[in-house]
C-alpha cells in the first residue's frame, strides 16, 4: 500500500500542502463536531444534496456511497464495481457520477479508467459511457436539468454532459484551468459549481479561484482569475458569493469577495484531510457547513474518514 501511494502522495501533498500565500487571512475557528467517523482506510470524497433533503457522500477506497440524515446518521445507500469521485442530483433524484474504474493509487494508468454513471436517488446506478478521452474527472456540477459539467484536473477542461442523449462536448477551454507544465503530476481544475449565471472553478496547481459569465445560450465568457495563491480542493458557495474551502489539508477556509481567507476550522478540529463541503440549509440546518474528510489517509496519518458540522454562527 505504501508504494502505491507515491503517485498520490505526489499529486495531493505538492498541491494541497501549502497555505494561501500573500493572502490577507485570520483565524477564526468555529465551534464544530465530528458527527460521523469511518474506520482507518476509508476516503470520503464528495458530498451532495438530494432532493429528499438527505446528503450523499462518496467513499472512493470502500467503493461505496453513503447517505446522511439527521435522524437516521450514516447509512449505506449503494456499492459499485468502481471508485466513485463526484456526484451531483437534480430536483428530481437523477444525477450524474464520476467513477475512476482504476484507483488513483495504482499511479498514472489510472488516467486511462474514466467513466460517466447515471445515478439516481432511489439507487439505481447504470454506466452511461466511458470516458477515454478524459484524463482525471473529479468537480461535477449542474448546467440545467439535464446538462452537467464535470471538470477534468489533469486536461484542463470543463466537459459538458447531457445525460438525456448522452452526448459529451467540451464546454470550456482554457490555459487557466490548466496544469502548469503538461508533464506534471499537479491537477489543474479541480472544484467546480455554477451560481445563477456565473461559473466558479478552483485551479490547485496554480492556486486559482476563477469566475466566468454564463451567457444565455449557457456557453461561458470572460473566465478570469478573482483570486491568486490560494490552493484549496472543492468548495460551496452561499448566497452573498462567500465561498466555503476544503484544501485536502488540515485547514477549512472561508474566502469573501474581498480575498479575506479566515480559517474555520483546523488541526484541533479534526478537519484532517478535508475533500468536500455543503451548506446545511438543503437539510434544515441552514447555519451549518457539512465537511467530509479522508482522515489523513493521503498524508499517512489515518484517524478515519469523518463528517464535520462546522456551526458558521450566523
Amino acid at each position: 500500500m505504501k508504494n502505491k501511494l507515491n503517485y498520490l502522495l505526489t499529486i495531493i501533498i505538492v498541491t494541497f500542502s501549502f497555505f494561501p500565500v500573500n493572502a490577507q487571512f485570520k483565524n477564526k475557528f468555529q465551534p464544530t463536531e465530528t458527527i460521523f467517523k469511518m474506520p482507518k482506510g476509508h476516503f470520503f470524497e464528495n458530498i451532495a444534496t438530494g432532493p429528499d433533503q438527505d446528503f450523499y457522500i462518496t467513499d472512493y477506497t470502500g467503493k461505496a456511497i453513503y447517505r446522511y440524515t439527521k435522524e437516521s446518521g450514516l447509512v449505506l445507500f449503494k456499492t459499485i464495481s468502481g471508485h466513485p469521485v463526484s456526484l451531483r442530483f437534480d430536483m428530481e433524484g437523477n444525477g450524474l457520477l464520476t467513477v475512476h474504474h482504476t484507483p488513483i493509487f495504482a499511479g498514472p494508468d489510472f488516467t486511462k479508467s474514466m467513466a460517466l454513471y447515471r445515478i439516481n436517488t432511489k439507487g439505481d446506478i447504470s454506466l452511461l459511457r466511458e470516458m477515454p478521452e478524459a484524463a482525471f474527472l473529479n468537480g461535477i456540477t449542474s448546467l440545467n436539468k439535464e446538462t452537467y459539467l464535470v471538470g477534468d484536473a489533469i486536461k484542463g477542461i470543463i466537459w459538458k454532459v447531457n445525460v438525456k442523449t448522452n452526448k459529451v462536448s467540451i464546454w470550456l477551454k482554457s490555459e487557466l484551468l490548466t496544469q502548469k507544465s503538461s508533464d506534471g503530476h499537479i491537477p489543474g481544475v479541480n472544484g467546480i459549481q455554477v451560481h445563477g449565471k456565473e461559473f466558479y472553478a478552483v485551479n490547485g496547481d496554480r492556486g486559482l479561484i476563477l469566475k466566468a459569465d454564463i451567457n444565455q445560450s449557457l456557453t461561458p465568457n470572460n473566465l478570469k482569475v478573482i483570486h491568486e495563491n490560494i490552493v484549496i480542493d472543492d468548495f460551496v458557495l452561499d448566497d452573498k458569493k462567500n465561498l466555503y474551502a476544503t484544501t485536502h489539508g488540515d485547514n477549512i477556509l472561508k474566502i469573501d469577495a474581498n480575498g479575506t481567507i479566515t480559517v474555520l476550522a483546523g488541526l484541533e478540529q479534526n478537519a484532517i484531510g478535508s475533500t468536500a463541503a455543503q451548506l446545511g440549509i438543503h437539510i434544515g440546518d441552514p447555519n451549518s457547513l457539512y465537511v467530509v474528510t479522508d482522515g489523513g489517509l493521503i498524508f499517512g496519518n489515518d484517524i478515519g474518514a469523518r463528517i464535520l458540522r462546522i456551526d458558521l454562527g450566523k
